[in-house]
């Protein structure tokens, strides 16, 4: 999940460069949404969160897994990095009283209709 070291990778076909770079792209674009969706605060912006995490926590297992097969350890101390902060976040979001004051529905749509 890493453009700079995806592209210039010699063992990589084509298709997978393009893969590759398509998840990054796409992924950041998603991240990109649900910070705006948060800063804005968009009724639906706290299930998007969840779902974002939920995703990158989905891929960095796989990722994970297929470097723990291939015995790559520097992949696989980055996908357990990035699983710990994707878990934290999740339980940040699912538990934290002052996420649920900040995004309940009362507050959402007294905040949002400031911004209409």
């Amino acid at each position: 999940m890493d453009i700079i070291r995806t592209l210039p990778d010699p063992d990589m076909t084509p298709a997978q460069k393009a893969v590759g770079v398509g998840l990054d792209i796409a992924l950041a674009g998603y991240a990109i949404f649900v910070g705006i969706s948060l800063s804005r605060m968009r009724p639906n912006a706290l299930r998007i969160a969840k779902i974002f995490f939920f995703v990158t926590l989905a891929l960095w297992l796989l990722i994970g897994a297929s470097a723990a097969l291939v015995s790559e350890v520097a992949t696989a101390i980055q996908s357990a990095r990035q699983l710990i902060v994707s878990t934290a976040w999740l339980a940040y979001l699912y538990r934290s009283e002052r996420v649920r004051n900040t995004y309940s529905r009362a507050r959402i749509e007294e905040v949002s209709e400031a911004f209409r």
